[in-house]
């Protein structure tokens, strides 16, 4: 006897962000199923807007449907939402910053028009770009609002509107009506994270020393030569050092390029508002508000830097580094075994702030109750109140008010900052050659102390369960960071 053929259901797949529907009609359908009257009843049922474009789309899938074979095609689409772009600076040819990814992926002079066959090298360049005045140095864009899109049932996707520039012009640079930036004196351009403007330039023909005493200057500075120990040199913009630095401290507002390296003797300070290029760095201080980029080795340093580190050509060797953005670096830690500790994912100088709102929250919170304690007594049923008892109910109703609102800002100014870290955070360690056993990793309240050696490129990132993972070579799977480590409790 013939078995009967089973049908399949015409289905009806609409993605999951309500993008797209897609009409499913199997090999097998039933054949009352392969109508345009029961797929409008699946749009129906599935709340899709049936629009003349929906609906003639249907036809021509059903007109193309042949029974035996399956057949699956889109029939509607949402109007893609369109996010805002964030404004940005665009900077005029001349006039952008330097980047070194020539030197780091070995791009040779010739391929970058500075000269054949020999490797671009960021450190044999300047710091600083001269501006005349009336000189248009870039552009400032402004951010889009962006378009609301729609989803196939018909609901708003909400674009998301770009973020405004957040860096300012001194008033040494014209902002035209078009966002044009033009230099209204002769200098150097300095930038940093907040700000830009042109300075002049104070240009050291030796080096700081007795000869010149400590230096202290309103605009950018150019040593020729070295610093010597002891000696100060603090700049609102940039500084550039041709030679040694030694134990002495620099203090920028703007970048620190240096041609030679740091040999602190645990003496050195090394702080910047934007970032720091140098050779080598040795027993030193570092505070780097952008990138920090060194050509061969930081040796027990203790450094906190604001931006990432982009040095793969160097090594970490000992010391301490705190570090927001992206790290890349040849090699971590050593064979020798040297304590070497990165922190990453964290962003300190906003969680010190957090973690100060919290305190006021409970503070104000323990304020609130104890003054709603002395109002209900005030307030109890019964309770007669004299003159004095009724003026310090008034006082007492009006401070809980104004705890209250006090702990809701608090409560809104936490909400805000913690969104502010979340967007900041960032996890992302490359180690190009090798990373040594006995290098402790440091994430939120837990220490990874690496217990065996690992040839490179390594690659450390967060998974999407927010633990730290490892991959080896670049086509390399992602391995709990734990398997490798020893894990602890972070220190308090």
């Amino acid at each position: 006897m013939c078995q009967k053929k089973s049908h399949k259901p015409v289905r009806l797949l609409v993605a999951k962000d309500g993008s797209s529907a897609d009409l499913l009609i199997p090999a097998e359908a039933n054949p009352e199923e392969t109508t345009y009257e029961w797929c409008l009843h699946l749009l129906h049922e599935a709340s899709i807007v049936v629009t003349s474009a929906v609906s003639g789309r249907m036809r021509e899938v059903l007109d193309a449907y042949e029974p035996g074979v399956e057949i699956r095609e889109c029939i509607a689409t949402g109007t893609p939402v369109q996010h805002g772009v964030d404004g940005h600076i665009e900077w005029y040819e001349g006039f952008a910053p330097a980047s070194p990814k020539a030197a780091a992926s070995g791009e040779t002079a010739g391929e970058s028009g500075s000269g054949e066959g020999e490797p671009v090298c960021f450190y044999s360049r300047s710091a600083f770009i001269m501006v005349k005045a009336g000189q248009q140095i870039g552009r400032i864009v402004p951010e889009t609002e962006g378009a609301d899109g729609a989803d196939v049932h018909g609901q708003v996707v909400a674009a998301r509107p770009g973020k405004a520039v957040k860096v300012r012009c001194e008033d040494s640079i014209s902002v035209g009506d078009d966002g044009t930036m033009t230099s209204q004196v002769s200098g150097v351009l300095s930038r940093s994270r907040e700000k830009i403007a042109v300075r002049e330039l104070l240009e050291i023909s030796g080096s700081v020393d007795f000869s010149t005493g400590n230096i202290d200057f309103e605009g950018d500075v150019r040593v020729l030569k070295g610093i010597r120990d002891i000696f100060e040199v603090r700049a609102t913009g940039n500084i550039e050092v041709g030679g040694l630095i030694e134990a002495s401290t620099i203090d920028a507002g703007g970048s620190v390029f240096a041609k030679g390296g740091m040999a602190g003797r645990e003496r050195a300070v090394c702080r910047a508002g934007g970032d720091v290029t140098i050779r080598y760095i040795d027993s030193s201080e570092l505070a780097v508000g952008g990138t920090l980029r060194f050509e061969r080795e930081m040796i027990n340093c203790k450094t906190f830097v604001r931006g990432g580190i982009e040095s793969p050509s160097g090594s970490i060797i000992g010391g301490e580094a705190t570090v927001v953005g992206k790290v890349v670096v040849a090699v971590l830690g050593s064979n020798s075994y040297v304590p070497t500790r990165l922190s990453i994912g964290g962003v300190p100088t906003l969680e010190s702030k957090l973690a100060l709102l919290e305190k006021m929250i409970e503070a104000l919170q323990a304020k609130q109750e104890k003054l709603e304690k002395g109002l209900k007594k005030l307030n109890a049923p019964g309770r007669i109140l004299n003159g004095e008892e009724r003026r310090r109910q008034t006082e007492l109703g009006f401070e809980v008010h104004s705890v209250a609102a006090q702990r809701a800002k608090c409560r809104d100014s936490h909400r805000e900052l913690s969104e502010r870290i979340r967007s900041i955070r960032t996890v992302d360690v490359s180690i190009e050659k090798m990373l040594y056993a006995g290098v402790r990793i440091v994430f939120g309240t837990q220490v990874y102390r690496i217990n065996t050696d690992l040839k490179g490129p390594v690659r450390i990132l967060l998974d999407r369960r927010g633990g730290l993972v490892y991959r080896v070579g670049a086509e390399g799977q992602n391995t709990p960071l734990g398997r490798i480590a020893e894990v602890r409790a972070a220190a308090a």
